[in-house]
């Protein structure tokens, strides 16, 4: 608490809005479509020839290095409910290769599953940073945030500690437009919508949001409701049931 006081508030205030998430759940429900019916409707609204077939033999690849990464820990710091699910870092990784972003963002970090998978498709693009936020759990040392991406693609990341709506401000006004912004961190209406809120006047053209466990409040229904001229979907998870994975695409 003495070390650092505004941390500490930020823990308690998060645990207190989870518990209330609980208490009320979201009335909001959301269809969800599977990875299929996604891609014809991403290739439809992006137009052009997009070769998601290509960009997912790519993604499999780089999954399966990472999990070998990930076996040859000794010691793995995260949760297992941390791991990303397939769908979620497929989704990273495509849009990565697809909209060539200048910038991602991305809150949560965890083992950097999602985070690698980003960073190797900006790295296959030849351009683009990522720019993450995390607050790991109690006990979790700093160096363990994202051990499982590989030492060769660190040069394009950065990586920002503390919560989002705290730190997001600070970071959006020195970046370029954002062309994919990844919401995983605290899954709350008030943090949703915070969220959305402070990226969204830094999004660029031709860019997308893809924000995780979106079944747990209304906020990713009430983006979908302010920007209606926008593509916008649920795709199921493959490994976690129930989970739900929102996809809002703008392209200019």
């Amino acid at each position: 608490m003495a070390a650092d006081p505004v941390e500490l508030y930020d823990r308690v205030r998060a645990k207190f809005e989870v518990r209330r998430r609980k208490r009320r759940p979201t009335r909001t429900t959301y269809a969800s479509c599977g990875w299929d019916s996604f891609a014809v409707r991403l290739r439809e609204t992006l137009g052009g020839e997009v070769p998601l077939v290509s960009y997912e033999r790519e993604c499999a690849d780089l999954m399966a290095q990472l999990a070998e990464r990930a076996r040859s820990m000794r010691r793995v710091p995260f949760p297992v409910l941390f791991d990303a699910d397939p769908v979620l870092a497929r989704l990273a990784y495509v849009l990565t290769r697809v909209l060539h972003p200048e910038t991602v963002v991305e809150t949560s970090v965890a083992l950097g599953i999602v985070s690698g998978c980003v960073l190797s498709a900006l790295e296959r693009n030849g351009q683009g940073r990522l720019i993450s936020i995390d607050l790991p759990p109690l006990g979790v040392p700093a160096d363990a945030v994202g051990a499982i991406i590989p030492d060769a693609l660190r040069s394009r990341w950065t990586l920002h500690r503390g919560t989002s709506t705290r730190l997001l401000p600070r970071v959006l006004g020195d970046l370029p437009p954002i062309g994919l912004f990844m919401h995983d961190s605290l899954f709350t209406w008030r943090n949703s919508t915070r969220e959305d809120a402070q990226v969204l006047p830094h999004m660029a053209d031709r860019s997308a949001i893809v924000a995780n466990y979106v079944q747990h409040s209304r906020a990713f229904a009430e983006l979908v409701a302010r920007h209606r001229r926008s593509m916008h979907a649920v795709v199921a998870a493959e490994h976690k049931p129930g989970e739900q994975i929102g996809l809002w695409v703008r392209a200019a």
